[in-house]
């Protein structure tokens, strides 16, 4: 008993157990006890092993969880405590997550999840609030109300079905749709609310309604007929149509006039333009009787009144900072009218605008000259709206883009409400929401928009010559035209007398007189060696003179920075005796053009100030600065050889853009044949930056690819520059519209159906992290700095 006694607590277990077989009469064998010994031996071994690895275990999780507090220590509301409770003594969480499942009676749907205790604490203390603890507060509650027989009374909602990752707007209405409809709606149903961008600028209550589903025709019809016309005067005569209560469009918008609307309406909000300012004493009047932003309420005086500015006002300063940044915008012929005529300094305002004036400002112009004005957040929601017009205009979209794109959209409208007065959220503003919506049902913008139509408006105005009689001059006029175009078809190198013609998207040709210059060899080398390293034909002896230079330089094959240098200073002149010697061969397959490319081009190159490529006009920057138009602007995609810096031995092949300058326009001439080549100040890689918002940013001071500053003329897109007024000496990179049609001169009708101006970046900024990229105004709406409002 004494030795028994002394050993481990199996041993002891087993000393009960054999007295109690003691009690029973029943003895064994000596033998049979030393085999038992053994085995709870290694049993006990076993279970110490168990132990450690259980400790273990213990230690790696008390590393990664943190441990739950004491919930009698919390400082949290009693209800929040009991959840603790609850969760502790209920649920019973084990290896420090719980699992669990929560019934199909509570959200509809059976779900399995889990949860760790320091989530319930954090949110106990309202530290931070998940999705998941909000499911089992409500599994809480829907086990008290069962308790109290009550859950015929009060229905829950999923917290994942209303989260941000539960797909678009629609799709989260659609959720909570169907959860309703399978109750017998007479249930008090709870949802979450997520606060999401309800800041300070708002008066502090929060928004639950959900974006209601457009009507359909039927609806609509049935809405009229039955003399529920809250929204209409009379039913519209379409509706006696048969299939018009079945489209899903009945009445397209046009994004040209809307568009219009809203920079009109920007622009005289800014610039507080007479006519067309949202921004006056009956609007700080609505902002009073709202309770939203009351400091910015009127204070009236004996002869006039004053109104403190707003978020949205400028300063006499910064008006004619904005002015001033349009006043000094060139763009390229044919891209928009004179923005400069469009400016008046002394009022600063802008007047006169037009449709296609508006497009412009929207799609590029109006981010630029108020980069460096208004406060941040202001500044970027008008921004994030000129990205969506942007956006919503181009020639080819992403099927799985308009529904992020509908979404942002509401956000930036949002957003606006907050630094903008109410009045001017008019009914312009609103239909920019749907937009997208037709995007996706009735196709791309540009198929739909009201342009041409407008512009061929303009040509059958101008038939008129009789203004008492103008239906029979467009009549005549037409019926006239339409008979010289049918006869020219029949008629041989006859050109029409009055019917414009259309010019050759291929031709390229010089749009001045040109001057013979000899010019300095080497440029002219550098010139000649462009054209042969961007000829097709040329390109299987590039490869032959490489594997030639690297048999005959062993040591320097793997130098390619080396390799690339010995390449271009001789490739010019082995390439001539190479294909010299070929030719003296019978059948030697050297074709007429690289017989003329190897022998090189002549010394006396034709200089020219303008020149036409494939419709577009390029000017030399000379040319440019004595005319209001700016056609020197170049930009070359090319994929060139790279290095971090000039000790750089390990150079990388890869894409690379370069912005350039047009300096002289050069007419190779090879005897047979001619190619315009563009001589350029290429932008150093230092002169270049590229800002948060996507503006691509460079310093034309910033000269550098000296030794190679000659660029194919049929490989450029044409570009043209903006003063940044934020950035003094900086420039921003605006592209031309893409055209793929041929341009007519003097045609009014296709001038501007196919709109398309490349957006700054590549993707819009995303809108979730807007409140983190501008922060917030502050507790006070009044500008600071800038001038009361006084009217009489």
């Amino acid at each position: 008993m004494s030795d028994k006694a002394s050993c481990s607590g199996g041993d002891v277990r087993s000393l009960y157990f054999e007295d109690d077989t003691a009690k029973n009469g029943k003895h064994q064998e000596e033998k049979n006890e030393e085999k038992k010994d053994e085995e709870k031996e290694e049993e006990k071994k076993d279970e110490e092993k168990k132990e450690e690895k259980h400790d273990e275990k213990e230690k790696e999780d008390e590393d990664q969880v943190i441990e739950v507090v004491d919930y009698s220590n919390m400082e949290a509301p009693s209800s929040l405590k009991t959840l603790c409770r609850y969760v502790e003594t209920t649920l019973v969480p084990q290896d420090k997550t719980l699992h669990f499942t929560i019934d199909k009676e509570v959200f509809g749907l059976e779900r399995d999840t889990f949860v760790l205790p320091e989530d319930i604490t954090q949110f106990a203390g309202m530290e931070e609030i998940g999705a998941t603890v909000v499911a089992v507060y409500m599994r809480y509650l829907h086990d008290v109300l069962k308790q109290a027989n009550m859950c015929s009374m009060v229905g829950f909602i999923d917290p994942a079905t209303v989260s941000a990752n539960s797909g678009t707007i629609a799709d989260r209405s659609r959720l909570v749709a169907g959860r309703l409809q399978k109750t017998d709606g007479e249930q008090i149903f709870m949802m979450p609310y997520n606060p999401g961008r309800q800041r300070a600028a708002f008066n502090g209550k929060p928004e639950y309604g959900i974006p209601p589903e457009p009507l359909t025709g039927e609806e609509v019809l049935h809405m009229v007929e039955n003399g529920d016309r809250v929204c209409w005067k009379k039913k519209s005569i379409f509706f006696d149509l048969e299939y018009w209560k079945y489209l899903p469009v009945r009445h397209a918008l046009d994004v040209m006039h809307v568009e219009k609307n809203v920079c009109d309406s920007i622009i005289g909000t800014l610039l507080e333009i007479p006519g067309k300012n949202k921004d006056e004493i009956a609007a700080r009047l609505d902002l009073l009787n709202m309770g939203v932003k009351t400091d910015l309420q009127p204070e009236y005086g004996e002869r006039r009144t004053r109104l403190p500015p707003g978020p949205w006002n400028l300063s006499r300063a910064e008006k004619r900072e904005v002015c001033n940044s349009f006043y000094g915008m060139k763009v390229p012929e044919g891209y928009s009218s004179n923005i400069k005529n469009l400016v008046s300094l002394q009022d600063s305002r802008l007047l006169g605008l037009k449709s296609h004036d508006c497009h412009a400002l929207m799609q590029q112009f109006l981010p630029v000259a108020i980069h460096s004005v208004l406060e941040k957040p202001a500044r970027y929601a008008i921004t994030h709206l000129c990205f969506f017009f942007n956006a919503i205009c181009a020639k080819t979209v992403d099927v799985s883009k308009p529904d992020k794109l509908e979404e942002d959209v509401v956000v930036t409208l949002c957003l606006l409400e907050k630094y903008f007065p109410p009045s001017f959220f008019d009914i312009m503003v609103h239909l920019v929401v749907h937009l997208v919506r037709e995007v996706r049902l009735c196709g791309l913008v540009y198929f739909r928009w009201m342009y041409p139509f407008e512009r061929y408006m303009k040509v059958l105005k101008g038939y008129v010559q009789n203004r008492t009689r103008p239906e029979g001059c467009i009549a005549e006029r037409y019926i006239a035209e339409e008979a010289v175009e049918f006869c020219t078809q029949h008629l041989s190198d006859v050109s029409t007398v009055g019917v414009p013609s259309s010019q050759n998207m291929g031709v390229s040709k010089p749009l001045s007189g040109c001057t013979v210059s000899v010019v300095d060899q080497d440029l002219l080398n550098q010139a000649h060696l462009y054209v042969l390293e961007n000829t097709e034909e040329v390109l299987p002896y590039i490869e032959q003179h490489m594997i030639h230079i690297k048999t005959a330089y062993p040591k320097f094959r793997k130098r390619t920075k080396w390799l690339q240098d010995k390449h271009n200073s001789t490739f010019i002149q082995w390439l001539r005796f190479k294909v010299q010697s070929e030719l003296e061969e019978d059948n030697h397959g050297v074709s007429e053009n690289l017989r003329w490319l190897a022998a090189g081009p002549n010394m006396a190159v034709p200089l020219s100030r303008s020149y036409l490529i494939k419709g577009i006009k390029f000017n030399i920057k000379a040319q440019d600065d004595v005319r209001t138009t700016q056609n020197s602007g170049v930009y070359l995609l090319a994929h060139t050889m790279q290095v971090a810096s000039a000790k750089d031995k390990n150079s990388v092949l890869s894409n690379m853009g370069f912005y350039g300058v047009i300096q002289e326009i050069w007419d190779l001439d090879y005897q047979k044949f001619t190619i315009p080549v563009f001589r350029c100040d290429w932008i150093d890689s230092s002169g270049l930056v590229v800002d948060e918002l996507g503006f691509t940013l460079v310093d034309l001071s910033k000269i550098g690819h000296m030794n190679d500053q000659f660029v194919l003329a049929s490989q450029v897109k044409q570009i043209f520059f903006v003063d940044d007024p934020m950035h003094r000496g900086w420039s921003v990179v605006l592209s031309m519209p893409n055209r793929e049609y041929n341009d007519v001169i003097g045609d009014e009708v296709l001038g501007d159906v196919i709109i398309e101006c490349e957006p700054f970046t590549r993707g819009m900024p995303n809108v979730d992290t807007f409140d983190e990229l501008v922060g917030e105004l502050g507790g006070q709406n009044i500008r600071d700095g800038c001038e009361d409002i006084w009217i009489e």
